[in-house]
């Protein structure tokens, strides 16, 4: 798993009055909002008895530890220890790893990393529809969740190939050819260009598009920066989709899809179960096989796995991982039986000593 990116840790709407736990990366935080309101995260275990932060409650300016009444600031810091004389000091080492926070689309994204503010990738633009505010676009926000590896789940939302064979409703098992098309380096990412030719549409949608329309066209990116994915879809000159998803792994076999879908078409509330019951379908047929790909994890060596020109942009994918991962490492899930770790914060630039060791 990747350090120093952003990811999406749930709907800001999820925040509340309660320290909201989490898991990524196979490491436990704790989310709630600072003294202003605003999204702050935590590493979830406190260094006096290794308490989980996120089973206490949120006190002014904090979250207080359900165990022994220690109240963590947003920055990291212990600011209060219930069972000190008045006046006696506060360890310097009385502190969490605090990560920087972000609200885009919607989502609370967390940096975890160490890197400067200056030197963090950017949360990719992947979304531009959703702050156009024209009352265009209707959106559908939701989270999918895999019992398989982050980048086995990844890689098969960018690739063009598999549709013909696990998803019957739009793919076409007697035409599966892929034509060739050029990758185009992006960011941290790329992107590719297909076409289509079009399939019957049911319901409502197969009233609006007629199936002897010109060709399907999509374009499809990825970008690390947030592990996203972007399909934007042209069904016809006027009607288009966008389907965004940010991926988060929550350890090596398991990860999770934070989805947006924006539709310019049946724009009406009406209409919004049943597209979100088409996608979920869409990755329901996904995870069925995703969760049986072995090994678990995609191989480090590239010759360990064949690849084909339609395996272009996973390719690119698999490229862009390896050079993160050796520019800045990777994280592991720490053994609870026997030690806490915690995924290196910013402040620890600062070379004071922690409790908890960093990985």
């Amino acid at each position: 798993m990747l350090k120093n990116l952003w990811y999406a840790a749930c709907v800001e709407g999820e925040l509340d009055e309660r320290p909201h736990p989490i898991r990524m990366l196979g490491h436990d935080l704790v989310l709630f909002r600072d003294a202003a309101g605003q999204p702050a995260c935590l590493a979830d275990t406190c260094v006096h008895r290794g308490a989980p932060l996120s089973r206490g409650q949120c006190v002014p300016g904090g979250v207080q530890c359900p165990y022994h009444g220690w109240v963590y600031g947003a920055d990291g810091r212990c600011v209060e220890i219930p069972s000190l004389e008045a006046g006696e000091r506060i360890p310097r080492r009385a502190r969490v790893d605090a990560y920087p926070c972000a609200v885009q689309f919607g989502l609370v994204w967390v940096f975890l990393g160490d890197l400067p503010a200056e030197e963090r990738p950017a949360i990719p633009d992947f979304l531009p529809e959703f702050s156009a505010g024209d009352g265009a676009w209707r959106f559908i926000h939701g989270r999918f969740d895999y019992a398989a590896n982050w980048e086995r789940v990844f890689e098969n939302h960018i690739d063009s190939a598999h549709t013909h064979f696990i998803h019957p409703d739009f793919g076409n098992r007697e035409d599966p050819r892929v034509a060739r098309t050029k990758v185009e380096a992006q960011g941290l990412g790329a992107w590719a260009e297909h076409s289509y030719p079009p399939r019957p549409k049911r319901g409502p949608l197969g009233e609006l598009v007629d199936e002897h329309r010109p060709p399907v066209r999509t374009r499809l990116a990825f970008d690390l920066g947030g592990l996203c994915v972007r399909l934007a879809i042209r069904m016809t000159d006027t009607l288009r989709q966008v389907v965004f998803q940010a991926f988060t792994p929550i350890d090596e076999q398991r990860a999770v899809s934070h989805y947006i879908q924006a539709r310019n078409f049946l724009l009406e509330p009406e209409h919004d179960a049943p597209m979100r019951a088409d996608l979920e379908k869409i990755f329901t047929e996904d995870r069925e096989i995703l969760e049986l790909l072995r090994p678990i994890a995609v191989p480090e060596a590239v010759k360990a796995e064949l690849s084909v020109h339609t395996d272009a942009l996973p390719v690119a994918f698999r490229h862009q991982v390896r050079r993160w991962r050796q520019a800045y490492g990777s994280v592991r899930s720490p053994d609870p039986a026997t030690a806490v770790t915690a995924i290196a914060c910013p402040a620890r630039r600062a070379g004071e000593r922690w409790v908890f060791p960093s990985t």
